[in-house]
């Protein structure tokens, strides 16, 4: 999943009902919650945003590699 999309697969969409890192922070003001279950949104939603940033970094990669990679490397012809 990278910055804007969605997956109904994805278990903390499914056990929080949020889509983001910060839709999961409002969790923590939106309900009565002990300093625990606090603290541990506030790392999910950490570890959500670190995850995002290494998904769009190994895009990046991956695109530069294709883009300059010698065809032989790729199994195919450059066009």
């Amino acid at each position: 999943m990278t910055g804007g999309e969605s997956s109904s697969e994805d278990p903390i969409e499914n056990e929080f009902a949020v889509e983001s890192p910060n839709q999961l922070r409002g969790t923590i003001t939106d309900q009565v919650l002990d300093v625990t279950e606090k603290d541990c949104r506030r790392e999910i939603a950490r570890e959500w945003e670190q995850l995002q940033r290494r998904i769009e970094i190994v895009g990046f990669a991956i695109r530069e590699w294709n883009f300059l990679a010698p065809a032989t490397e790729r199994g195919g012809a450059r066009k």
